[in-house]
């Protein structure tokens, strides 16, 4: 089966070059290799309007679109937010997600917070995808018929996701 994919990046500090994003490299190489193309690459700020923009468009061009960022605890983590509003779902607190990040933390024997449980919502319905190098579980939702990845942002994690789940 032949498919193109898009890539959309989330950060404003990818935009402002804190982080230099290479998660087109990885997941060009990676389809590659299964014979997909990955055909753009769109990078936008931490905001929903745009995310949820650079998501529906992509949307309107290729089968599988690739949402990398944004899943993390803190407030400008709006990835799921935008997501979830563009397939009119909501978010949900996934348990097994949540065990795993108190169990985590408790090990490390460091405080847990009301905002670190964020790392476990996902949108309502999405396949969940175990993260084997981090804390936010990737996502595998469908929207308008067409397949949704959403992936974290660290480069380690969203390459674990990529080959345990999406690859």
């Amino acid at each position: 089966m032949q498919a193109d994919v898009e890539l959309v990046s989330t950060g404003n500090e990818l935009l402002d070059g804190r982080i230099v994003n290479t998660h087109a490299r990885d997941l060009a190489a990676a389809l590659a290799d299964l014979g997909f193309r990955l055909t753009r690459d769109t990078t936008v700020p931490d905001d929903q309007a745009a995310i949820r923009g650079a998501v529906a468009d992509a949307l309107q061009r290729v089968d599988v679109v690739v949402v990398s960022g944004g899943l993390g605890p803190t407030s400008d983590d709006v990835t799921r937010d935008a997501v979830a509003a563009l397939a009119g779902a909501r978010l949900v607190m996934h348990e097994p997600s949540r065990l795993a990040i108190v169990d985590w933390y408790t090990r490390r024997q460091r405080p847990l917070n009301d905002s670190t449980e964020r790392h476990a919502l996902v949108v309502e319905g999405a396949e969940v995808l175990p993260n084997p190098a981090g804390l936010a579980p990737g996502e595998e939702l469908r929207i308008r018929g067409k397949l949704v990845y959403l992936m974290p942002g660290p480069p380690h994690e969203f390459l674990a996701i990529l080959r345990e789940h999406v690859v």
